[in-house]
């Protein structure tokens, strides 16, 4: 027997829209961010003093770490704007930057013709590209999250990563081009402008995300009904349990957004070094074999997305890390035996395919941070996490190759795969815990389901497989016998009806039906912020506002009630 459900397996039109909206600028933001960075032999020679070998030694380390030095900065400024103000308008206003540095870089004189100045504009331009990177990656992030839910989540959660490998080798495509066919790189930056011109319209069509929506709404109307400012209806809102956020989850997301990068600068800065030291491979050729690496790395990002749909991202993750250590525990040993190119090929892909990384759990880790603090904790942790593992392996790795040979490379890696395991088994053990409370909260409900069903089963008609009973029917009975809960969740009462294997449910009218569900919930929620906030007046106050508040509430409820029958007549 099939009990039919909301599907949470699927994608709604909106949300289709969205995922198309955020791909297709993600794409663009990755494409022109990691444009200089793939050609940045190339570029750096044209906007820096290539007399002083000293200089474009530390401007090549620090081609990269720009890209991430300034996101902190970033993710402050948006981090505010985000959660003060949401997800989209964060979208549009890095749409707006990027597009907008691609057109100076396409126009910039070189070095050659304008000297220092070509050096300072340069630069300038990849300082606004980092902090509007770190904008788009984590609006991007949670507005998917917060608009959708598992087990499509998570797949969704690695929408960024995926597009933005996807930029990452179109960059390695242009720069291939640029340096074995004599393509124009300025035409690259160009067409990078001009499409984010059109990104950015485009993005004005997307509407808030659900979980966003509901917190604001609630704060709103708590400022209208208690007359207190937005401050204090926030402290109200985050002081209940569940808007409480943890520190040490924040420096578990820190720990878990540190380690990619010591795999990307393996995979494409030090294997193309070895290339280029060992093999003689030219700066063209180095490039060439990046953008074959990069395809690999789609193929990874792909097939993490898919397995999420079936198997717990956490358990994925784990299971990552036992071979990646493996790998990792053997690199240097490999390298000092490597004498051919296909050898060093071989480390290159297994590092690629079983690098660490956050995907595809990052919904999960997000959701244990508090929703009115979410964008800039999560920006700041991710934009931190990097940056910091950016600049030791860029600048560090030259010393410790330098003093320890291929094992310098284990000096960085070892600590960094123990902190990850840490970390990893800090959130599982959080998400255990969270699941286990779920169950505890879904078996009370069951039994008062249960114990209702029972008084009341003369007024059910216990049927055959034939015949229906109104979903919304049995919802509504329980709701009217239970006064003090608003809403009886909808999974438990099917998993109950599920089990007795006597009654099928139709569902009609889903969507007025979760509306209605969605609108009880927020009653409930309300209420109960209001009543403790009434402890902290005088007694006289506590009873006028507790009058108050119940006339409020069941007006609500009228007005709900009323608004749902005449939807569903």
């Amino acid at each position: 027997m099939k009990i039919k459900t909301l599907p949470s397996h699927s994608l709604s039109p909106l949300l289709k829209k969205a995922v198309a909206l955020l791909s297709f600028g993600t794409f663009l933001e990755y494409a022109d961010l990691m444009l200089y960075v793939h050609m940045g032999v190339l570029l750096n020679e044209l906007f820096f003093d290539i007399n002083n070998p000293q200089i474009m030694k530390w401007v090549t380390a620090a081609s990269i770490t720009t890209t991430f030095a300034f996101r902190p900065l970033g993710a402050w400024i948006f981090g505010k704007i985000g959660d003060n103000f949401g997800r989209t308008i964060v979208l549009s206003i890095t749409t707006m930057i990027m597009g907008g540095t691609c057109v100076i870089m396409a126009n910039l004189p070189t070095y050659a013709q304008i000297g220092i100045g070509a050096s300072v504009g340069i630069s300038l331009c990849r300082i606004l590209q980092s902090i509007s990177s770190v904008g788009e990656i984590t609006s991007c992030d949670l507005y998917l999250m917060e608009t959708s839910r598992p087990p499509i989540q998570y797949p969704l959660s690695g929408i960024t990563s995926l597009f933005g490998a996807l930029g990452g080798t179109f960059a390695l495509g242009i720069a291939s081009l640029v340096t074995t066919q004599g393509f124009d790189w300025r035409i690259a930056f160009w067409i990078g402008g001009i499409v984010a011109i059109v990104g950015m319209q485009a993005r004005k069509s997307l509407v808030e995300s659900h979980d966003f929506s509901s917190i604001k709404y609630k704060i709103d109307t708590l400022v209208e009904t208690m007359n207190i400012s937005i401050k204090e209806a926030k402290i109200l809102v985050k002081n209940t349990k569940k808007h409480q956020s943890d520190k040490k989850v924040l420096f578990a997301l820190f720990i878990i957004q540190a380690v990619f990068p010591l795999y990307y600068y393996f995979i494409y800065i030090h294997c193309g070094i070895l290339f280029k030291n060992f093999f003689n491979y030219s700066s063209a050729e180095i490039i060439h074999h990046n953008f074959f690496i990069s395809l690999l790395e789609i193929f990874r990002i792909v097939f993490l997305m898919v397995a999420s749909y079936y198997i717990h991202p956490l358990r994925i993750l784990k299971i990552q890390l036992v071979i990646s250590a493996v790998l990792v525990i053997l690199l240097p040993f490999l390298l000092n035996n490597v004498s051919e190119p296909y050898q060093l090929t071989l480390i290159q892909v297994g590092i690629t395919l079983f690098a660490l990384h956050g995907l595809p759990a990052f919904s999960i880790f997000y959701k244990h941070i508090n929703i009115l603090q979410r964008f800039t904790s999560a920006g700041l942790q991710y934009s931190l996490g990097r940056g910091f593992m950016f600049a030791i392996t860029s600048f560090g790795l030259i010393y410790l190759i330098e003093w320890f040979g291929h094992f310098g490379l284990s000096v960085l890696f070892i600590p960094t795969l123990i902190g990850y395991t840490i970390a990893l088994f800090f959130f599982d053990k959080k998400e255990k815990a969270l699941e286990i409370q779920t169950e505890v909260k879904n078996l009370e409900k069951l039994e008062m389901v249960e114990s209702e069903l029972k008084k009341q089963e003369g007024e059910f008609t216990i049927i055959d497989n034939e015949e229906y009973v109104d979903l919304r029917q049995c919802a509504w009975l329980l709701k009217i016998k239970f006064k003090s809960v608003y809403q009886i969740y909808r999974d438990p009462l099917l998993k109950y009806l599920k089990i007795k294997d006597k009654i099928w449910i139709k569902k009609i009218n889903v969507e007025n039906y979760k509306e209605f569900n969605q609108k009880l919930e927020f009653l409930r929620k309300e209420f109960a912020i209001k009543s403790k906030f009434m402890v902290k007046g005088s007694a006289e106050k506590r009873v006028f506002i507790e009058k108050e508040i119940k006339n409020q509430k069941l007006k609500a409820i009228k007005e709900l009630r009323d608004e749902y029958y005449a939807k569903i007549r």
